[in-house]
């Protein structure tokens, strides 16, 4: 008799408990998910298309060379330099929307 009222008793206790946390919010969605601004979403979106785009049309010694150009800032010679490399490999299209990705970012 008290195993059964100890098994009833606990029973009760997790369906309470489900209960609680139900109610309460923790097993909604929204509880396990960071939740982002329209922004942070919209700069992630941005920032995965550009580095899809990029790596398509570049090597990763390429990118990584502009990167080291662009640590210490670009002289203008640089700029040409990476625009000229910019404007040979990807589309109009691809293009502008690198320039349109980089130009809100900076």
């Amino acid at each position: 008799m008290k195993k059964i009222l100890l098994f009833l008793a606990a029973k009760y206790f997790l369906l309470a408990t489900i209960v609680f946390f139900y109610f309460t919010g923790c097993f909604h969605s929204h509880f396990y998910k960071p939740e982002f601004s329209s922004k942070q979403t919209s700069v992630y979106k941005s920032n995965k298309l550009a580095k899809e785009i990029l790596l398509k049309k570049f090597t990763v010694s390429e990118i990584l060379r502009f990167k080291r150009m662009a640590k210490d800032g670009l002289s203008p010679g640089e700029i040409k330099q990476i625009d000229k490399a910019l404007r040979s490999r990807l589309s109009r299209k691809d293009y502008e929307k690198i320039r349109l990705i980089f130009r809100n970012k900076f």
